[in-house]
């Protein structure tokens, strides 16, 4: 019971109360942070907290919210796939990717989507923070861009990549339908 509340619950109340905790700790509360918006551009501006105490919030934010999620997706889908493989080779059985493939697949588009979005700017500003501050400054708007399309299109990506949901949908729309009540007379 303790091993499912450390690898299941804990770190699933952690993606759903970190993100929330953290923006309101160091733009709500924070004394220091003041935001200056500009309606004019894609972004209306960088958040305040990453240009006060030094830029140390923002270079937290870049490694604690942008970096480590991106590095976790990746080492857990390739741990995930290498698992699938080693265990089909220790009970000396064939690795038959017809069957693993629909897998691989799903794995594949939807952690890709999350990664063409977020890639881009994460290594952009991982060069930003390391020396070069002026890297790639006149096409950031438009890889800001480029994140809106992820919870867009994701959506539409889960749709195709599991057809059970589309029918399971269908059918809970059609059993709604059918269970009304009517009045008689």
């Amino acid at each position: 019971m303790v091993e499912k509340w450390i690898f299941h619950f804990i770190p699933i109340l952690l993606c759903m109360l970190w993100p929330g905790s953290w923006h309101f700790a160091v733009i709500v509360i924070s004394p220091d942070c003041v935001n200056v918006w500009d309606f004019n551009q894609v972004i209306c501006g960088n958040p305040c907290f990453q240009t006060v105490h030094g830029g140390i919030l923002g270079v937290l934010h870049l490694v604690l919210n942008i970096m480590i999620p991106i590095i976790i997706i990746v080492t857990t889908n390739i741990t995930l796939i290498s698992r699938v493989i080693y265990e089909k080779l220790a009970r000396h059985q064939a690795v038959t990717w017809r069957r693993h493939r629909r897998m691989a697949f799903q794995l594949w588009f939807v952690s890709s989507l999350y990664m063409i979005g977020w890639l881009p700017l994460t290594l952009i500003g991982f060069v930003r923070f390391t020396g070069y501050p002026g890297f790639m400054y006149e096409h950031l708007s438009t890889i800001y861009f480029l994140l809106y399309f992820v919870p867009l299109l994701l959506p539409i990506v889960c749709l195709c990549v599991f057809p059970n949901a589309i029918k399971s949908t269908r059918d809970l729309l059609q059993r709604r339908i059918n269970s009304r009540v009517g009045t008689i007379t």
